[in-house]
C-alpha cells in the first residue's frame, strides 16, 4: 500500500519517509443488495481521520445463479490492482477467498445482514428446546432469502421459511402433519406486531412455549403485550450493543430509532 524510503545515518535515529499511494478496496456484496453503501459512505470518513489516507473502491455484485461474470469481474480488478477484498455477500463467498489467497492480497468478511439473529435462534431451538422441526417467519422475501444460505450450511432442524404470514400460509401450517413444533418471527417490533397478530386471529399461537420472538431492532419495549394468552420466549438485544454501535460508553440512553 505505501512505498517506504529509510535513509540511515551513523549518528542520528533511522528516518522513515512514507509516500502515500491510493489503497484500492474491492467491495464484494450480493446481487441487489445495498449492504456496501454504508462501506462506501464510511471511506471519506477514514480518509479524514487518517491524514494522507488515499482510499478507493470497485464493487462487485455476486450473482447466485451466474458467477462467472462475477469471478470474472473479480480478476480484472485483481490484474488492475488490489490492496483489499471486502467480503459482504450474505455467507461469504468461498471463490473470492481462495482467489485472494492467490493473489496474495488479504480478505476480510463482514457480516451485515440476520445471521446472528438467526444463529440465536437457531442455537435456542437446537441446544435449549432440543427441537427437530420449525417454522421461521420473516417480514420480507429478501430477508428470507439471506436466512436460506446459512440455515443449509448449519442447521440441523427441519426448517420452514415464510416471508410473513397471511390466511393462505397459515392455513397450510394449520394442515401440515405433523404439525410444527415450535415458531419463530424475526423481524423488528412492529412487523413482530403485525405477524403475531395474525398469529393469533388465525388461532396458531394458542399453545404455551410454542413461539419465539426475535426482535432485530431495540424497539423491544413496545411490543404489544396484549396479544400474548399464551407464554412466548423473547430474544432481544442487548442494550450494551446499542451503546457500542452509537460509540458511547454504556450505559447510555439508545434512542428506540437507533438501526442496527
Amino acid at each position: 500500500m505505501k512505498r517506504l524510503l529509510v535513509i540511515a545515518c551513523f549518528i542520528y535515529p533511522i528516518i522513515v519517509v512514507v509516500e502515500s499511494t491510493p489503497v484500492r478496496i474491492l467491495i464484494l456484496t450480493e446481487e441487489t443488495d445495498e449492504a456496501a453503501e454504508w462501506f462506501r459512505d464510511s471511506l471519506p470518513l477514514a480518509e479524514a481521520d487518517f491524514r494522507g489516507l488515499s482510499l478507493s473502491e470497485v464493487t462487485v455484485s455476486v450473482s447466485r445463479d451466474d458467477q462467472e461474470e462475477a469471478v470474472e469481474q473479480v480478476c480484472q480488478a485483481l490484474s488492475k490492482g488490489v490492496h483489499l477484498i471486502v467480503d459482504m455477500t450474505w455467507t461469504g463467498w468461498g471463490k473470492s477467498r481462495v482467489m485472494s489467497e492467490e493473489a496474495g492480497v488479504p480478505y476480510i468478511s463482514i457480516d451485515v445482514h440476520l445471521t446472528p439473529f438467526i444463529k440465536a435462534a437457531d442455537d435456542t431451538l437446537h441446544y435449549i428446546r432440543n427441537a427437530t422441526d420449525s417454522v421461521l417467519i420473516f417480514e420480507n422475501k429478501k430477508q428470507m432469502e439471506q436466512s436460506l444460505y446459512y440455515l443449509i450450511k448449519h442447521s440441523v432442524l427441519r426448517i420452514l421459511v415464510l416471508d410473513g404470514l397471511n390466511k393462505t400460509s397459515a392455513a397450510s401450517l394449520l394442515s401440515m402433519r405433523p404439525s410444527p413444533n415450535f415458531y419463530v418471527i424475526i423481524a423488528n417490533t412492529q412487523n413482530i406486531n403485525n405477524i403475531y397478530k395474525v398469529a393469533r386471529e388465525l388461532k396458531i399461537s394458542d399453545k404455551d412455549d410454542r413461539w419465539h420472538l426475535v426482535f432485530t431492532d431495540f424497539r423491544y419495549g413496545n411490543f404489544n403485550r396484549s396479544l400474548l394468552s399464551v407464554s412466548v420466549a423473547m430474544i432481544t438485544l442487548k442494550d450494551a450493543v446499542c451503546c457500542y454501535l452509537l460509540g458511547l460508553d454504556y450505559p447510555c440512553d439508545c434512542p428506540e430509532d437507533t438501526e442496527v
